[in-house]
C-alpha cells in the first residue's frame, strides 16, 4: 500500500510549553495542520516589547500501519511570519527524549570561552547586580564594547561560569594606590587606569569576589573574551530580491541571516577620535642587562621596563625565556614557574609558584620604556571568494613588540587578536608574527563576514634612534636606609664579610665614606651609600651609629623667581644652621615637545620634584649614588645656592628624547 500525503504526519511531545521540561518524548497526538495555535502560542505585547524565544519540539512520522519505506524525508519552512519582527528557525538535537532547558544550552552555546582578557573586575562584584565595574591598566587593552560576551569564572573553577552580554559602557579615567614593600621599606605608589561601568543583559547569578585594584596582584575572579561556536546548524528562508533564471548557478536573497536572540541595538557618538586609535608600543632603551635576583622571594623588581621577549632566566643549568607572559624553559616543554605575572611596563615580576627556587638566579634582559604612538594600518576587504581561516600579510614597517593588533567581524561582531611580544599571536585566534621581516600568518576561529574587513594595526621602532649609552665601571652602589634619620655626623661604621675578611668603612663626618669601601652619607635622611662592596652570599651589613634625638625643626615655604636661562637658584634660611640637618624640595617645571605625524608638534609641561640634602661639609646634593655637589650652604648665615646648569641639564636631555 502507498505512504499518501495524509501519512506524513507532524506529532506532538510531552508538553507544548517554553517551561524548562517543555519538549520531551513522543505522543500519540498529531500537529493539527491549520489549526490556530497548534504549535506556537500567541506573541503577547510584552513579548513585543521586550522580546522572546519560543521553542517547540515536534516529530516526523510516516503513520502507517505497514512498513513500507518512505525515502529523502526532510522538514522546510516554507514561509516566514508576516510580522517582520517574528522570524523561524527549525533546528535539530538528535535526541529524541530531550526537553526545552538541554535545547536552549545549544542555543546558548553559539559562544565558547576564550583567553582571559586584560579587564579585571574592581573589587567584589555581588549576586543581583546587572551592572560590574572593571578597569584596566593596560592601554593595550581594547575597551569593552555595546553587545560583546564575556565570561566571568572565580580561579580555575569552571562551575562558576557565566555569560553575561554588554549593553552598555561608561568609561573614566582613575588613579588607583596600592602598597609595595621592599626589605623594611613600606611604600604608597599610584598608577592610572581606565574604569568601565558595563551594563549587563542579565543579573549576576553568584557573587564573584576579587581584590581591590592592583597593577600586578592575582585576581580572584577573571574576565574571559568568548569565541564563536558552531552548536548547531539552522535553517530557515529568505525571499528572493530578483527572479531565477532556468540554469542560474547563483541566486540573490534579501538576507542570509536570522536573529536566534532577540537584541536591541545602541548608538554612542565619538568625537576627537584617531581613526586608528592609539597604541603603546614598547622601545628598546639599551643593550641586554644582566642581573642577580633571589627567586625565592615572590616578587622581583627590575630598575627599568622590560621588552617583552628579552626575559633570559638562568636557573640550575636551564634556560626559560618569557613566553605568552610565562616563563618557559628553552629546551623542553616545561613551564617551570607555573605561574607568573609579568608586568613589562613598570618592571615588575611575581613568581606565585616557583619549582625553582634559588637565592642567587641570573636573569638578562632588554630595558624599555612605553610611548603612545599613532599606528601604520592595512586591511583586507571580504568577498566570497577570499573568505578564509588563514591569512598572510607582509607589514611594510617591521613591527614593534607587542603592537600588532587584528580585528574581523563575525556575525556582525567584532574580535581581535594580538601578539604577545615574543612572536605568538593570541587572542581569538592564532599565529605568527615575524618581528625582523614584517610577515604575519595568522588563523582566525571563523571565516569573516562578507562584504567585511579585516583590519589590523602596528607600529614600529624605525623612529627611535638609541642614545648614548653611559658607561658605569664596578660595583652597582648600595643604598642602606637606616631605622633612625639625623644621624650625627663621624659616628657611622659599617662592617661586612667579604671572602670571609672582615671589612669596614666608616664616614669622615663630611658626608664621605672611607676605609675599604668609598660611598656617601646623607645624614639628615638616615641613607648610607657603599659603592665598591661585595659581601659574602648570605652574611648581613653591620652598622653602628649615633642619632640626634628627635628636636624641634623649623620648615618653610620659599618662592623662587621664574628661572628661564638655566641661572644659579639663590635663597636664605634661617641662620644658625646645624650641619648635616638640611633636607628640601625644590618643584620645578620644564618643557617637552614631540614631533606627530600630519598634526603639530605636541607641547606640553610637565612639573617634578628634586630632593636635596647637604652633606655635612657645606655642599647641596640631591643625588646619593653619586653625591656630587650641585650647590652650597653657609651654616652660619642661611644662605644657599643651586648651580642651574647641574640641575636642569638632566631636563634638557629628558626634552630631547621626546623630540622623534
Amino acid at each position: 500500500m502507498a505512504i499518501t500525503k495524509t501519512d506524513v504526519k507532524l506529532m506532538q511531545p510531552e508538553r507544548l510549553t517554553d517551561n524548562d521540561d517543555g519538549g520531551g518524548s513522543m505522543t500519540g497526538l498529531p500537529v493539527i495542520d491549520g489549526e490556530i495555535n497548534n504549535l506556537f502560542e500567541d506573541a503577547s505585547r510584552i513579548n513585543r516589547t521586550y522580546g522572546n524565544v519560543s521553542m517547540r519540539k515536534a516529530f516526523l512520522k510516516i503513520d502507517t500501519a505497514t512498513a513500507d519505506l518512505y525515502l529523502d524525508a526532510h522538514a522546510i519552512i516554507s514561509a516566514q511570519p508576516k510580522d517582520p519582527n517574528v522570524s523561524g528557525l527549525l533546528f535539530t538535537t538528535e535526541d529524541f527524549y530531550d526537553e526545552r532547558k538541554n535545547s536552549r544550552q545549544r542555543v546558548e552555546a553559539f559562544t565558547m570561552a576564550g583567553a582571559r582578557t586584560g579587564i579585571k573586575l574592581r573589587g567584589n562584584q555581588n549576586k543581583g547586580q546587572q551592572s560590574i565595574i572593571c578597569f584596566s591598566g593596560n592601554g593595550s587593552v581594547s575597551a569593552p564594547a555595546s553587545g560583546e560576551t564575556y565570561m566571568l569564572q572565580i580561579g580555575e573553577d569552571i562551575t562558576t561560569r557565566q555569560f553575561v552580554k554588554v549593553t552598555d559602557v561608561t568609561e573614566t579615567n582613575e588613579v588607583f594606590t596600592y602598597t609595595q614593600t621592599i626589605g623594611q621599606n613600606i611604600g604608597v605608589k599610584t598608577f592610572p587606569v581606565r574604569q568601565w561601568i558595563i551594563e549587563l543583559s542579565t543579573e549576576l547569578e553568584r557573587d564573584y569576589p576579587n581584590i581591590d585594584p592592583h597593577p600586578w596582584k592575582t585576581q580572584l575572579t577573571f574576565v574571559h573574551d568568548t569565541n564563536p561556536s558552531v552548536s548547531s546548524k539552522y535553517y530557515g528562508t529568505s525571499q528572493l530580491t530578483e527572479a531565477i533564471a532556468a540554469g542560474a548557478t547563483s541566486i540573490n536573497v534579501k538576507e542570509t541571516f536570522s536573529p536566534i536572540i532577540p537584541t536591541a541595538s545602541s548608538e554612542t557618538a565619538l568625537i576627537d577620535q584617531k581613526p586608528a586609535g592609539l597604541i603603546d608600543t614598547f622601545i628598546p632603551t639599551g643593550t641586554p642587562i644582566s642581573l642577580k635576583f633571589n627567586t625565592t622571594n615572590n616578587v622581583l623588581y627590575f630598575p627599568t621596563g622590560i621588552l617583552p621577549g628579552s626575559i633570559t632566566l638562568t636557573s640550575s643549568g636551564h634556560e626559560f625565556k618569557d613566553k605568552n607572559e610565562r616563563l618557559e624553559r628553552a629546551d623542553a616543554s616545561v613551564i617551570a614557574f607555573e605561574q607568573v605575572q609579568i608586568d613589562y611596563v613598570n618592571g615588575v615580576i611575581q613568581l606565585l609558584e616557583n619549582s625553582y627556587k634559588s637565592s642567587n638566579q641570573t636573569i638578562t634582559y632588554t630595558p624599555a620604556a612605553v610611548r603612545t604612538y599613532i599606528p601604520h594600518t592595512g586591511s583586507i576587504h571580504i568577498s566570497d571568494n577570499n573568505r578564509n581561516f588563514t591569512y598572510v600579510l607582509q607589514l611594510e614597517a617591521k613591527p614593534a613588540r607587542r603592537s600588532f593588533q587584528l580585528s574581523y567581524q563575525y556575525l556582525n561582531k567584532w574580535y581581535t587578536i594580538h601578539d604577545d611580544g615574543t612572536g605568538n599571536l593570541l587572542g581569538t585566534g592564532s599565529g605568527q608574527i615575524n618581528y625582523e621581516t614584517g610577515s604575519v600568518a595568522v588563523t582566525l576561529n571563523a571565516q569573516p563576514d562578507a562584504n567585511s574587513v579585516v583590519f589590523y594595526r602596528w607600529t614600529d621602532v624605525d623612529d627611535f634612534d638609541a642614545g648614548e649609552a653611559e658607561s658605569f665601571v664596578g660595583n652597582t652602589p648600595t643604598v642602606l636606609n637606616l631605622k633612625q634619620k639625623d644621624i650625627t655626623p663621624g659616628t657611622i661604621a659599617v662592617t661586612w664579610t667579604q671572602g670571609s675578611v672582615t671589612k669596614t668603612a666608616t664616614d669622615n663626618g663630611a658626608g664621605a665614606l672611607i676605609g675599604d669601601s668609598a660611598g656617601g652619607v646623607a645624614y639628615e635622611m638616615g641613607q648610607v651609600r657603599i659603592d665598591n662592596a661585595n659581601p659574602d652570599s648570605g652574611t648581613d651589613w653591620n652598622i653602628t651609629y649615633t642619632y640626634n634625638p628627635p628636636a624641634q625643626k623649623q620648615s618653610s615655604t620659599i618662592a623662587i623667581a621664574a628661572n628661564t636661562n638655566r641661572a644659579n637658584v639663590t635663597f636664605a634660611l634661617p641662620a644658625g644652621i646645624k650641619p648635616g640637618t638640611v633636607n628640601f624640595t625644590l618643584k620645578t617645571r620644564f618643557k617637552r615637545k614631540a614631533k606627530r605625524l600630519f598634526e603639530s608638534d605636541l607641547v606640553e609641561y610637565k612639573e617634578t620634584s628634586l630632593q636635596f640634602f647637604d652633606d655635612g661639609d657645606g655642599n647641596l646634593c640631591f643625588d646619593l649614588t653619586t653625591m656630587e655637589a650641585v650647590g652650597t650652604i653657609n651654616y652660619a648665615t642661611g644662605a644657599a645656592s643651586i648651580t642651574g646648569t647641574a640641575i636642569l641639564s638632566d631636563k634638557k636631555k629628558t626634552k630631547e628624547r621626546w623630540e622623534v
